[in-house]
């Protein structure tokens, strides 16, 4: 009798761990990591690049304001070890940045951005070990940050700019792919300014950065590993219409110099952007981007399409 009756019962933990493994590996799984998910990080508001810098460094009291719009598509896709199947994580991530910068000097910039993520879609998987929970939309880190003008003018050939930015760690509710609540310093250097006139169109314009990111702590034993990356961003592009638009494609991308090293492809993301931006003589512009990743690592999306809204003084306008 005790035989006749224990069996059903261990028939149904069989059938119930078989059929229901994903579940129970996610309960018993370790939790991944908080990370801060998005590979894309704007330019500073004032700037009429999405991701670079026009380094319009000048001005005292004056301030800039914009509002940056991002839609990642499939940010985030995991490959099991042993490579024969892929999990996605996040299938949509919408991010706003509310941002604005004061300037204390007229070669000194003081910046805040915000990130709001205002959907993110996907669902729990396990990989490699690993739990990734549900994705929500939740408040990101702020990122603040300081620039100081070294030497030349935006207007002219060159112009050079050093500074850092500091992602704060903030510990609101259970973010997972916005926020790491850790600390993350952004010491860079960048450079901007006019190549050429191009006849009656208009000029020819540039702007490059080279910076490191830096994670404290590290992490390096993650599928998302923290640790400390190389960044270098470009950008070209042709100012048209009294110099109200600005056309040009900008590539950023990033190495992380511990874990792998560098150039691992799961930890060295790179993508190209195409934008637009409008600026009028009242001080109001709009720019519209798509953005493709070129490399498919780890947190980079196939697919990025950006909007921005930017307010600068009118008094500054030129």
């Amino acid at each position: 009798m005790k035989l006749s009756s224990v069996a059903p019962i261990q028939l149904a933990i069989v059938v119930l761990g078989i059929g229901g493994g994903r579940v129970i590996a996610q309960t018993t799984a370790p939790q991944a990591k908080s990370v801060a998910l998005d590979r894309f990080s704007p330019g500073e508001a004032g700037s009429e690049w999405f991701a670079l810098d026009t380094l319009n460094l000048r001005g005292r009291a004056r301030w800039d304001a914009s509002v940056v719009v991002e839609d990642a598509y499939h940010p985030l896709v995991l490959r099991s070890t042993d490579g024969s199947s892929e999990q996605t994580v996040v299938n949509q991530q919408l991010v706003m940045y509310l941002q604005g910068a004061v300037f204390l000097a007229d070669r000194v910039r003081v910046a805040l951005s915000l990130p709001l993520v205002l959907l993110e879609s996907g669902q729990p998987v396990v990989v490699n070990g690993a739990a990734y929970p549900q994705p929500e939309a939740g408040v990101g880190d702020p990122r603040i940050g300081a620039d100081v003008r070294l030497f030349g003018s935006e207007k002219g050939l060159v112009v050079g700019a050093a500074g850092l930015q500091a992602d704060l760690p903030i510990h609101l509710g259970n973010r997972r792919y916005g926020r790491e609540n850790d600390l993350r310093l952004g010491p860079h250097f960048a450079v901007a300014g006019r190549l050429a006139d191009v006849g009656q169109l208009g000029s020819l314009v540039y702007a490059g950065r080279i910076g490191f990111l830096l994670h404290l702590p590290r992490d390096l034993d993650s599928e998302l590993p923290r640790g400390t990356d190389l960044e270098l961003a470009g950008a070209l592009g042709l100012r048209l219409w009294r110099n109200q638009l600005l056309l040009g494609p900008e590539l950023y991308g990033s190495t992380m110099l511990d874990g792998n090293g560098p150039f691992a492809k799961s930890s060295s993301p790179l993508e190209v952007l195409l934008g637009a931006h409008y600026h009028n003589a009242n001080g109001l512009g709009a720019g519209i981007g798509i953005a493709a990743g070129l490399v498919q690592a780890t947190g980079t999306p196939p697919l990025r399409f950006l909007i921005a809204l930017n307010f600068t003084p009118r008094t500054e306008i030129q």
